[in-house]
């Protein structure tokens, strides 16, 4: 085989070989030589660069960080004889298990990267939307997006994490709105430093949302639609503007499953309540594991802020049938008959869901 003379770069320094020209030392699948494969020159000009330690060496381990796109496995990439790659910043870090020598491990990261930089790079993706912010969606998303030039916001194909990492700047928060996010939407509050979800949560969840140690004055801005959980965690100053059904509503003065008028109106005449509906039909109630007459009476405050005399009208002329689920509150249940000019149809409700009829 012809070997083509090595180009310098510095006194140590060789071109890498060509696929026809690398012949591996040692053991095929895991060369000692590995430095001279075609594919870590690839993974080289996609901003990768070796920190293997001299334990990981002995153990037949290679780690890799890259420096362009520091958000992916921000404490490197781990390759191991055995087969496995793994997130280093993870306890197990599980990433892959399916490659069995080194050249398929190395093209698995060189497709990942490639894809990532692609994203940062087709501007009808991306439309009008500036490097930083790019930079912060890419962050937070980790799965495909596109810029939804209807709705003017961003429409993800999975899972929405907010966190805040060192390569993008935070102000960029709330500078641009995510759409329809298809999994999962969770903001950590401690590097969320604006007090509404307003021009920046999405409109429809297709997953959870969660919101940990959030201090928002209200709810207004979060998203719309919700097919699955809600978890709040914090001291919101209001739930205005949250949606009024939803798989559960879990805070940290009361839980309901699922969120509806009927188990809010629980929760505001009993306050700090967990409160479940049974296969039966009947709601199943226990006292909240850190029930204390503040936190009861925050609770309810909580649950008053949404039902509004404008939420629970719109509700009920939706859903007249289901009026008699305020038949305990003949107050709440006479102002919506007054307001709204319905008629009541609260006993074919009840007879509908007793099978009656």
């Amino acid at each position: 085989m012809r070997i083509l003379p090595y180009e310098l770069f510095g006194s140590y320094s060789k071109r890498n070989l060509l696929f026809e020209e690398f012949i591996p030392s040692g053991n095929e699948k895991w060369p000692s030589n590995w430095k001279e494969m075609p594919e870590w020159k690839t993974l080289q000009d996609l901003g990768f660069i070796e920190t293997t330690t001299d334990r990981q060496t002995r153990l037949n381990t290679i780690m890799l960080k890259n420096t362009l796109i520091n958000y992916l496995y921000p404490a490197g990439v781990v390759l191991q004889a055995s087969g496995y790659i793994r997130d280093k910043g993870v306890d197990s870090g599980y990433i892959s298990n399916k490659y069995d020598n080194l050249s398929d491990m190395l093209n698995y990261l060189i497709v990942r990267y490639s894809k990532e930089l692609e994203r940062n790079s087709v501007s009808e993706r991306t439309g009008p939307l500036t490097q930083e912010q790019i930079k912060a969606i890419n962050v937070f998303t980790q799965a495909p997006w596109r810029w939804n030039t209807k709705t003017e916001s961003v429409d993800v194909d999975g899972k929405v994490v907010i966190v805040y990492n060192p390569t993008f700047n935070p102000e960029v928060i709330g500078t641009f709105k995510f759409g329809r996010v298809k999994g999962e939407f969770n903001l950590q509050g401690a590097y969320f430093d604006r007090d509404t979800l307003e021009n920046f949560a999405p409109d429809y969840v297709g997953g959870n949302v969660m919101l940990f140690s959030v201090n928002l004055k209200d709810m207004k801005g979060f998203p719309s639609i919700v097919k699955g959980r809600i978890r709040i965690s914090g001291t919101p100053g209001s739930l205005e503007g949250i949606p009024m059904e939803a798989e559960e509503l879990s805070t940290d003065y009361f839980i309901a499953r699922p969120w509806n008028i009927k188990n809010a109106l629980i929760i505001l005449d009993r306050g700090s309540v967990d409160v479940e509906d049974t296969r039966a039909g009947v709601e199943a109630i226990k006292r909240h594991w850190d029930d204390k007459p503040d936190r009861s009476k925050k609770a309810s405050q909580l649950v008053s802020t949404v039902l509004s005399d404008d939420v629970l009208d719109d509700y009920f002329k939706y859903n007249p049938l289901k009026l008699h689920i305020l038949d305990d509150y003949p107050d709440i249940k006479s102002g919506v008959l007054k307001r709204t000019g319905m008629k009541d149809l609260s006993g074919v409700g009840k007879g509908l869901q007793g099978g009656w009829f």
